[in-house]
């Protein structure tokens, strides 16, 4: 039996046929998330995804910003610690247009740092990748997921006890086009050497905002303009967000390795940095982690007469 799990976030949405095993049958991704729809485009994104697969539109599941108050409706946060059981209880049946979905509550939690903090959508993806690779599932466990809004997740035996929010993606966004470093920066960061500078100097400590100026007066002094600038700033950032994180990680479980998880240019540039600060990690890719997730809350259902 086939079903479909879509992880619809804030900028984009991504829908998979998925079997009972938690492999990919089939991809239909679409660029624009519930920030760029109205709930008219909504329920014809989901109608768009049953016509494409609609021996499997029986069961589809939903998680990600659809759940929250900017979605379709807003489903309730789970508190931590919570594991797939529970969130398999959790979800929010509903009708999209005129098509059954069953919604993913998202968790909350105090992070480490003592801050309140909440997530929609990561919570299944490290949920996935437990059952990739059982190493994560057996006892302490630390989860990267890079983005917009970059999550750290902590587990122990298979359920999140705590989390994270970096806003590097945005913060890196919100530099390169809107601030004074702008004319400074431009193309796609890379895992170069201006990239390993930026980490290395990010974690040599000092406020973000005093060490990101660094890119406008290395470009007036220094000549380092262009794409050498975008790598530096992101460098920058994921230093940031790494120096801090790894701390956190030391303390928890220091001598096993963080499981990235994200798409394949995220994780080339984390992964460079993380080799940088000499973390040891084990990369999965984000399609698979949500396939498996979804297959996971899948087998948490009540089971039907056929």
């Amino acid at each position: 039996m086939q079903f479909i799990g879509v992880d619809w976030g804030s900028s984009n949405s991504r829908a998979y046929l998925i079997d009972e095993t938690g492999q990919i049958a089939g991809t239909h991704i679409q660029s624009g998330g519930v920030l760029q729809q109205s709930k008219k485009e909504m329920a014809e994104y989901v109608a768009s995804v049953r016509n494409l697969w609609p021996d499997a539109a029986d069961k589809i599941y939903a998680c990600g910003m659809i759940g929250s108050s900017i979605g379709w409706i807003e489903t309730p946060y789970l508190p931590c610690p919570a594991g797939v059981t529970e969130m398999g209880r959790s979800g929010v049946d509903t009708e999209i247009g005129d098509i059954r979905v069953q919604i993913q509550p998202g968790l909350s939690c105090r992070s480490p740092f003592g801050d309140c903090d909440v997530l929609r959508g990561e919570e299944l993806l490290a949920i996935g990748a437990m059952t990739i690779n059982s190493r994560f599932a057996s006892g302490r466990a630390c989860f990267c997921l890079p983005g917009t809004h970059s999550k750290w997740l902590l587990m122990d035996t298979g359920r999140v006890t705590s989390f994270w929010t970096n806003m590097t993606g945005e913060l890196f966004d919100l530099l390169a086009r809107q601030s004074l470093l702008r004319e400074f920066v431009s193309g796609c960061a890379a895992p170069d050497n201006a990239f390993r500078d930026g980490v290395a100097r990010s974690v040599q400590g000092g406020s973000i905002g005093r060490i990101a100026f660094h890119v406008r007066s290395r470009a007036l002094l220094e000549g380092f303009k262009g794409s050498h600038s975008t790598s530096y700033l992101s460098g920058l950032l994921v230093g940031s967000e790494l120096g801090e994180a790894l701390k956190i990680k030391k303390e928890y479980l220091p001598d096993e390795p963080v499981c990235l998880i994200g798409s394949k240019e995220l994780v080339r540039l984390y992964k460079y940095a993380m080799e940088t600060l000499g973390c040891e990690f084990i990369a999965i890719e984000s399609d698979r982690a949500a396939a498996a997730g979804f297959a996971a809350l899948h087998k948490q259902q009540p089971k039907t007469d056929e």
